[in-house]
């Protein structure tokens, strides 16, 4: 939560009255990344293969409140476009669908082998962070620091 200026909690009123509060110790530690989750420099792009490991759902653009949304991906076995085995994993989002249309990113499943290039998420986000995202099921990988993906044209 560093640099928020506000936190926003919301309850169930029967989390409220029946709910298992205990005290909870909030002393924040330092944040050290994950060696194993690939991060870059917001002045870089790397281009790479990967397969898919997971992927959030993507909506029917048809029924969606919102015109466009991001996906979420687990990469692994990633590799320079030489060939050479990074020996690392990578969280990144991509745009799955635009103006209600779905994209290329959003037909994707686990097992995909794909080419990407990545940047640094903090190069998109004031734009695409606004958008509608589906995150993955596992907390501990979206705790990584995410990268924007791109397909190679």
């Amino acid at each position: 939560l560093s640099g928020k200026k506000v936190v926003i909690w919301q309850f169930a009123m029967r989390e409220l009255t029946q709910g298992d509060w205990r005290l909870l110790s909030m002393d924040l530690g330092e944040r050290k990344g994950n060696p194993s989750f690939l991060t870059l420099p917001d002045s870089s792009r790397l281009h790479v293969r990967g397969t898919i490991a997971d992927c959030a759902s993507v909506p029917d653009p048809s029924e969606m409140t919102y015109a466009d949304h991001v996906t979420t991906l687990h990469l692994t076995d990633i590799e320079n476009m030489d060939g050479e085995l990074l020996n690392k994993d990578a969280l990144v989002y991509m745009l799955a669908i635009k103006d209600r249309k779905m994209l290329p990113a959003g037909y994707l499943r686990a097992g995909d082998r794909v080419e990407l290039s990545l940047e640094s998420w903090m190069l998109h986000e004031q734009e695409e962070g606004a958008y509608n995202r589906n995150e993955l099921d596992d907390f501990n990988i979206m705790m990584e620091t995410p990268l924007w993906g791109m397909f190679i044209e």
